[in-house]
């Protein structure tokens, strides 16, 4: 990989560690929650605990990043002081500001992370580093919840915060040290646009109550999905591309649509494969999960290969037929009866999203960075978190509420759906990828020539 344009390896460490640790966070808790909860007599805060986290981090993307300078370090010290306060936190009102403080810290400092990749690292590596940052976000999702039980068991819920918070501070002193001077950020968006955007992420959350009330309830709750996506993708066509004469890419809406899309189909069979398998067998939820997961990280690092990503971008359709085979995998799942060919087809469903949302994700993330108009540098790092954070979100609570009221049939219409609108914004995305694809060796091939002569 060339040399990433930084103040210092430091900072690449930083920046890696950054992404890690929020990613470490949000995920590890999910098994300590029960036990928060118990000990600080949550009750009706047990909902708003365990939202306001994701809530906030949409918060500080859309209405913090843009009017603060420096939001690496800014982001990573917030996290910190957010994280140390949950550690000491007497009350569970306490332990929840605490927590939207953290997320405010989590949202700012990823909004950086991307600014840093659009503006410091070569857009030949750029494939590579979205590479890294999958295996970051996967690792955490495999090691964390068990690396959490030993941590509560041996201490208590309290030194995981604490452990977070001092890799945290060490993040931020790493970062306001490494920082340039005169680095910042303007106002990204329209404030409306922010609003609807924000308050589709509040509906998404809204929703949960929902699971469980039966068939009704999973209709009204997949309108409000469908609006939200609709409203989302009005928010996306705001990044512009860079206009070339000859190329059908006229907006960057359907790719990162895409890109959000890619990584809810990877939520979603995730979360319906170990609903699905849960009480069947013991271990078989893990097994279900973990191997999606690696086939996550597998593929990202495999489309960092030349070879591999041109023969991805040259057969797109090829790579499109993977969430029909993730959908096909858990309908044979369903229909099939027995145990192991449960499992079986359940582990092809995780497999297939994983190798989808790896090949696709870092592909159509290279692209975005590197056809984006200049005049979109400071929209596209707070987009891309909307459709990280708000895509999935608006889709897997449909998801969810469909497992909680036990709708096998309307789960798996759902999927079906999700595998569709995957394949078609992928297909549809193939303008955009095949011109960077061009652009990038075009350029590669002038850089040779250049060092040749």
């Amino acid at each position: 990989m060339g040399r990433v344009r930084v103040a210092g390896r430091l900072r690449v460490v930083s920046l890696v560690a950054v992404v890690f640790v929020t990613a470490f966070d949000g995920l590890a808790l999910s098994t300590l929650v029960p036990q928060i909860a118990v000990d600080l007599h949550l009750g009706g805060l047990y909902g708003a605990f365990t939202a306001v986290y994701a809530l906030a981090q949409l918060f500080g993307a859309l209405f913090v990043y843009g009017r603060v300078r420096s939001a690496l370090p800014l982001g990573a010290a917030l996290f910190c002081l957010g994280a140390a306060g949950c550690a000491v936190s007497p009350t569970g009102l306490c332990l929840v500001c605490a927590r939207f403080v953290q997320g405010v810290g989590g949202g700012l400092a990823v909004g950086g992370v991307y600014a840093s990749i659009d503006r410091d690292v070569d857009e030949g590596d750029r494939p590579v580093v979205f590479a890294v940052l999958a295996s970051v976000w996967v690792v955490p999702s495999i090691i964390g919840p068990g690396l959490a039980q030993l941590v509560m068991v041996a201490w208590s819920w309290r030194a995981l915060f604490l452990v977070t918070a001092v890799v945290a501070a060490a993040c931020a002193a790493l970062l306001a040290r490494a920082s340039q001077p005169g680095e910042g950020t303007t106002s990204a968006l329209p404030l409306g646009t922010r609003v609807v955007l924000m308050t589709v992420g509040a509906l998404s959350v809204a929703t949960a109550p929902f699971a469980g009330r039966g068939p009704v309830a999973v209709v009204l709750v997949a309108l409000v999905t469908l609006t939200g996506l609709v409203l989302i993708y009005r928010a996306f066509t705001l990044v512009r591309p860079v206009p070339v004469p000859g190329t059908p890419v006229r907006t960057l809406a359907t790719p990162l649509l895409c890109r959000g899309v890619a990584q809810a189909l990877y939520g979603g069979a995730e979360g319906a494969g170990a609903w699905y398998v849960h009480g069947i067998r013991p271990g078989a939820t893990f097994l279900v999960v973990t191997t999606g997961a690696c086939v996550w990280a597998a593929a990202s690092w495999a489309q960092s290969r030349d070879a591999l990503r041109s023969w991805v971008i040259r057969n797109g359709l090829a790579v499109g037929l993977l969430p029909v085979v993730s959908v096909a995998a858990f309908t044979s799942a369903v229909l099939l009866g027995g145990t192991d060919a449960k499992i079986l087809s359940l582990c092809a469903c995780t497999t297939a999203a994983g190798a989808f949302v790896g090949v696709v994700e870092p592909i159509i993330s290279s692209a975005l960075f590197s056809q984006r108009a200049p005049e979109s540098s400071t929209a596209l790092p707070v987009v891309i978190q909307v459709d990280d954070l708000l895509v999935p979100g608006v889709v897997v609570a449909v998801l969810g509420t469909a497992m909680g009221s036990a709708a096998t049939h309307a789960l798996l219409a759902l999927l079906a759906g999700l595998g569709l609108l995957a394949l078609v914004t992928w297909t549809a995305s193939g303008g955009l990828t095949r011109h960077w694809l061009h652009h990038t060796t075009e350029g590669r091939r002038r850089a040779d020539g250049d060092a040749g002569g």
